[in-house]
């Protein structure tokens, strides 16, 4: 069953927040809305986006522009791949330039109509929610001692579920899908997401560093999640489809 579209909005009392909410959720998205005076910065965001499967992240604050740059740095720095939208006033072509590089997705004038900013937060999220491995039939994929169940979004190793962020299981399904294909980081995320995003490079290996540490024997020698060099990443494993019934079947035994 499809995970629900989430959105997670951080703002501090705007004029048009409470309207972009309302708007975004009748249209049936799920958004959950957080003051950015509560949060302890970064860490207290990022622990709430490897919780949760969110689709989007809107950050529509008025807190200094630096600040709000800083912030999406350090959330790309420590491997968030979520979209990321900034709402701020003012925005001209420099500060546009400026939130690009520092990670977000894209970056509106609050000056901007509410529905236009509903149409591009809507816009992204289907973006997200239409990835290719989301339309297709449910398949279970096997490698070394784990199953991949792209229905249920499960990754096990013999039968003992591993808990993994929506990001790491997205790249991760790629990486499964094109085994024996070389990606670069940016088609990784690419595909992983279902758009082209502003994600570092270093964001990405960030994010392989995690998955060795869940699948890898030793994820100082990988077996399975290749390196290679100035290119990307090529998933080496053996790879094999399993019907679903059958696996899900022997999960009883």
């Amino acid at each position: 069953m499809p995970i629900k579209q989430q959105m997670l909005v951080l703002e501090n009392r705007c004029v048009n927040g409470e309207e972009i909410k309302s708007s975004m959720q009748a249209g049936g998205v799920q958004v959950t809305a957080l003051e950015s005076d509560s949060l302890d910065r970064s860490r207290d965001l990022l622990e709430l986006l490897q919780q949760r499967p969110f689709g989007l992240l809107l950050i529509n604050n008025n807190e200094q522009f630096g600040e709000v740059l800083t912030l999406c740095a350090d959330l790309r720095e420590a491997g968030v791949s979520v979209a990321i939208i900034i709402v701020y006033p003012g925005v001209e072509a420099l500060e546009r330039k400026m939130a690009l590089e520092s990670g977000a997705d894209e970056c509106l004038d609050r000056a901007m109509n509410t529905h236009e900013i509903v149409a591009y937060c809507s816009r992204f999220l289907s973006r997200c929610g239409s990835t290719p491995f989301d339309k297709e039939k449910a398949t279970v994929y096997c490698f070394g001692h784990f199953t991949l169940d792209t229905g249920a979004r499960i990754l096990r190793h013999q039968n003992v579920v591993v808990e993994l962020t929506s990001g790491e299981y997205q790249v991760l399904v790629v990486l499964v899908k094109n085994a024996g294909v070389t990606l670069t980081r940016a088609k990784l995320v690419a595909m992983a997401r279902g758009h082209a995003s502003a994600a570092s490079a270093r964001s990405v290996d960030i994010v392989i560093s995690r998955l060795r540490r869940s699948i890898e024997h030793c994820p100082s020698k990988p077996a399975m999640i290749k390196t290679v060099f100035g290119v990307g990443y090529v998933f080496v494993a053996n790879v094999c489809l399993r019907d679903v019934e059958v696996v899900q079947a022997l999960q009883h035994y």
